[in-house]
């Protein structure tokens, strides 16, 4: 898909641009240092072990490209020097297209899609503006928002706050469009996350009380329209439809973990491992098709069938180290860095529903934002 493909290409381009820049200036390239690099190298390496176990699978190859291309990504931003050098445009560059994106999901609520991206999704009900569904469109603007309060209470420019306010704004009304309960659960977490750890930062106090107020806002919509509230009592209600879904596919996710516990059955092969062992509940609860039982609808689970308990250990290490150097006590007073911490962990708590890390429109936001806070902390 294109998207994909210019995830992987940028990624790439970025990691080149990274060391060219250091061959440049007559130095070896310095790769930067810490727990959550030595976690990503090993999951880089079960991933690399993968693919040959594989056999070179074609499914396999595709999904270690694309693990690749986010731990490309990763490194190329994650450079101090460089990191607090682009930093800045690139948040910029994220809330110009968080506010357009916003903008075109608000007018496909509306009945207006030019471009004709609804898809089968009835755009009145849930709306996926340029994302390609409603899940990426949710995982993206959850993001968003903790990376536009924290650009506000940082700017002492009237038009990057402006920016940043019209990006929060319009992010709100089209994350609640979206009907996605995992985007509202990343932006809650987010938002609650964010609020914690800016009021010791410079900018502080305003921008923590400006994502509790975004916070409250949001769950007084969430709770106010009778269609949402159902939404949300549907997602803890164990007899409703997705609920069984979700569990029978979890369930049969750790069956088929069983079968290759240390190494998995290799990356991108979920749909093949599980489908080999697909309950009846599961076919009864929803028919076959690559969306509902092509993935595990949870990310760690996936990753634990795809690469096993080694693998899992990997991915969770480097995400832990990574997360804990923009929360930490030591972690330096940088308020943007504080929202791009929150928003990388919008996209990972809207994985523990999904599997939007596995494409570009969830992938990119989430390592985007996790290098530049390690660039910035």
């Amino acid at each position: 898909m294109p998207k994909e493909a210019l995830f992987r290409v940028l990624s790439i381009l970025a990691l080149a641009g990274f060391l060219g820049e250091s061959l440049a200036a007559g130095r070896a390239p310095k790769l930067p240092r810490g727990l959550d690099l030595a976690a990503l190298a090993f999951f880089t390496a079960i991933v690399v072990v993968s693919v040959v176990r594989s056999g070179f699978h074609p499914l396999a190859v595709d999904g270690a490209t694309h693990a690749l291309a986010g731990a490309a990504l990763f490194v190329a931003v994650a450079d101090p020097l460089r990191g607090e050098r682009i930093g800045g445009a690139i948040v910029s560059a994220w809330l110009v297209a968080a506010a357009l994106a916003s903008t075109y999901a608000i007018a496909q609520a509306l009945g207006f899609d030019w471009l004709r991206w609804s898809g089968q999704d009835d755009a009145a009900y849930r709306v996926r503006s340029t994302f390609g569904h409603h899940s990426f469109a949710a995982s993206f603007f959850a993001a968003s928002l903790p990376v536009a309060i924290a650009s506000f209470g940082a700017s002492r420019s009237r038009s990057t706050r402006a920016l940043a306010a019209t990006s929060c704004v319009l992010g709100i009304v089209a994350l609640v469009l979206t009907h996605g309960r995992a985007g509202y659960a990343g932006a809650f977490a987010a938002l609650a996350l964010f609020a914690g750890i800016a009021r010791s930062r410079e900018g502080g106090r305003l921008a923590s009380r400006a994502a509790a107020l975004s916070l409250v806002a949001l769950v007084a919509v969430l709770l106010a329209v009778p269609s949402l509230r159902a939404r949300l009592a549907e997602s803890v209600d164990p007899d409703s439809p997705p609920t069984k879904v979700r569990l029978a596919i979890w369930n049969d996710s750790l069956r088929a973990s069983a079968e290759h516990p240390v190494l998995g059955s290799g990356i991108g092969l979920y749909d093949v491992a599980v489908s080999e062992i697909a309950s009846d509940e599961t076919l009864r609860a929803a028919p076959p098709s690559r969306f509902t039982i092509g993935h595990a609808h949870q990310e760690f689970l996936e990753v634990l069938v795809e690469l096993g308990a080694l693998g899992l250990v990997a991915f969770a290490a480097f995400v832990g180290f990574a997360l804990a150097r923009g929360i930490g006590v030591r972690a330096r007073p940088d308020l943007l860095a504080a929202g791009l911490t929150a928003a990388a962990f919008a996209v990972l708590v809207t994985n523990l529903f999904d599997v939007n890390l596995r494409g570009a429109a969830g992938a990119a936001p989430f390592f985007l934002a996790l290098g530049l806070a390690r660039a910035r902390s």
